[in-house]
């Protein structure tokens, strides 16, 4: 058997660790619970976050629409179709001339090489010229 003082130190170390033991469990629970409160906290900002971009996205959707809604009530307009048959049908109205003009087509470049003098070609066309005076 085990003597009183054993007994008593044996006691004192159940005292002593089971306290301990409740108080770690209490911390391990309050520490987990604080990560998870800080982990959500972080979710809830960057969500908000997120709603603030979507929220602006919006807003510059509907003025894009708004838009385009106007766009399409001028394409319904007597003027705009006429003047979408005269550009892209080339028609034109009773007693109306249709003029086209047509831009001059530009040299490529082996042709402006040749037509380019030279600079000993300018420089002997000038002393002819200097001469023939």
């Amino acid at each position: 058997m085990l003597s009183r003082s054993a007994r008593f130190t044996s006691r004192r170390r159940q005292a002593v660790f089971y306290p301990a033991l409740g108080i770690m469990f209490l911390l391990g629970i309050a520490g987990f619970l604080l990560y998870s409160n800080a982990h959500l906290y972080k979710r809830g900002t960057d969500f908000a976050g997120q709603a603030g971009l979507l929220q602006a996205e919006v807003v510059k959707l509907e003025r894009q629409n708004e838009e385009l809604q106007s766009r399409l009530a001028k394409t319904n307009t007597q003027e705009y179709l006429e003047k979408a048959a005269r550009e892209r049908m080339n028609l034109k109205k009773p007693g109306e001339e249709v003029v086209a003009v047509i831009a001059p087509k530009e040299k490529d470049d082996g042709q402006k090489k040749l037509e380019e003098k030279s600079i000993w070609r300018k420089i002997w066309e000038k002393i002819e010229s200097l001469a023939g005076d």
